[in-house]
């Protein structure tokens, strides 16, 4: 495949359609193999020597496919972030050592999430490469992906709607059942995580309709399967993503477009904040600000789970002088600290124990200082690419989208996270790629009048 330098792509307040990926229709069913791995979280099978995620089997058929058609091996940046990581955590294990012990088990254990982690990112970039190397096509690729998601889960609502059968009830996890309808969830685990999946899609249909008033069948039926999953963190990124799009997407120009966006958008909020499930999650969190994370607090288990993994996260960064126990290690934090705090009489345990119930939280807990800065440079990422204006909309639906992954979603392995992570370093890579090239164009050299 041809690596060829691209010219620099001009920044435009918008670019009504993304780019398609030039490739044979075999590459391009192992991109959206590749993606589609975000949406698969309940296929996990339960053997013997514990869960088996298939997701992590197909990256892996996937990425050796890649390789073969790419005929190239890991990028040097994927092979300095591992290096990095490991000298991260490990530095993090050693300095921790006297809080939690297990020195040498937590090298091994923070080392193979490591290799997880590093390989679950280069088994993405690698069908960027596939894509051409281009931004806008691997989105797209994205999209389609997620839009087919989206008709999945909107068939398992119109199904159950007339025949009262949840088509993937066979699942051992999956979608809410409200009685009347479902908290859709598709083939994810549950539906928080079919809405993360699905939110960097939606997002992006959201943000061009606050920026210039388009709406698609696609981004309809997108949005329509975040509303039906009922997930609160969905309904959040989908107002974060107007939001930012206001504050940073709506050109003085096109000032005038608030006027028809904001109503909108507050109508939205108040629909939001009159659904019951929103209702519940909003008391409980506003009771455990002001009387603490003690399990009389509220019925909703969420609110409860957050506020305590909270408060473990930050003892242990206090304790540990700013250090974390390595990287993937959560529940050896959780079980170090959780002794502190009850377990309500309705459940047999806390949620969180392995993902701390926030990326931010799980971060600090797992690399303390190392954590907060990777968190801190993957936002800065976003907002580069966002004020460099090269596929604005793209980096601010991926912007909303890692706001509520840093909120509510602790998985490093599931859900598409690591590919939005991984979207931070590529649109800021362009963005300063694009930059330079624009300045060689205006600036002189040697004396010579300005080129282009």
């Amino acid at each position: 495949m041809s690596t060829r330098t691209r010219p620099p792509i001009q920044a435009t307040p918008a670019q009504p359609e993304l780019e398609v990926a030039n490739v044979s229709r075999f590459h391009r069913s192992l991109i959206r193999l590749a993606l589609a791995t975000a949406f698969l979280s309940g296929l996990d099978v339960i053997t013997n020597f514990g869960p088996l995620q298939v997701t992590h089997l197909i990256l892996a058929v996937m990425f050796i496919l890649t390789l073969l058609a790419n005929r190239k091996m890991f990028p040097r940046g994927i092979v300095l972030l591992f290096f990095v990581l490991m000298i991260l955590s490990y530095a993090s294990v050693l300095v921790t050592q006297p809080t939690f012990g297990h020195g040498a088990d937590r090298l091994l254990a923070s080392g193979v999430r490591i290799v997880l982690a590093v390989f679950m990112l280069a088994a993405y970039y690698s069908a960027y490469v596939l894509a051409g190397r281009s931004i806008q096509a691997f989105f797209r690729e994205y999209l389609k992906v997620a839009l087919f998601f989206a008709v999945v889960g909107i068939v398992q609502e119109l199904i159950f709607l007339v025949t009262h059968i949840d088509i993937f009830g066979f699942f051992p996890t999956g979608a809410k059942d409200f009685g009347s309808f479902l908290g859709i969830s598709a083939v994810s685990v549950e539906p928080a995580f079919y809405a993360c999946a699905l939110l960097p899609a939606g997002a992006y249909y959201v943000v061009r309709f606050v920026t210039m008033l388009q709406i698609s069948r696609a981004g309809i039926i997108t949005v329509a399967a975040i509303l039906l999953s009922t997930s609160s963190i969905g309904y959040i990124g989908l107002v974060a993503a107007a939001v930012i799009a206001v504050l940073t997407g709506v050109r003085l120009r096109r000032l005038w477009v608030l006027t028809l966006i904001l109503p909108v958008l507050a109508l939205a909020v108040y629909w939001m904040l009159q659904q019951e499930f929103v209702q519940l999650r909003l008391q409980d969190t506003l009771t455990l600000i002001e009387i603490g994370a003690t399990p009389s607090t509220g019925a909703n288990i969420s609110s409860y789970a957050l506020a305590v993994n909270s408060a473990i996260a930050f003892q242990s960064f206090s304790d540990n002088l700013g250090f974390g126990a390595g990287f993937g290690l959560y529940n050896v934090v959780f079980e170090q600290y959780v002794v502190g705090y009850e377990v309500p009489s309705y459940r047999a345990s806390l949620p969180g124990s392995g993902s701390g119930t926030s990326f931010f939280l799980r971060m600090l807990a797992e690399l303390g200082i190392f954590g907060l800065a990777i968190m801190g440079g993957t936002v800065l990422c976003f907002v580069k690419a966002i004020r460099a204006g090269v596929n604005r909309t793209i980096a601010i639906a991926c912007l909303a989208a890692f706001s509520i992954i840093l909120l509510r979603m602790g998985e490093y392995f599931d859900n598409g996270v690591l590919f939005v992570v991984l979207m931070a370093f590529l649109l800021r890579r362009e963005a300063v790629a694009n930059s330079r090239a624009v300045a060689g164009r205006l600036v002189p050299t040697s004396g010579t009048a300005l080129r282009g």
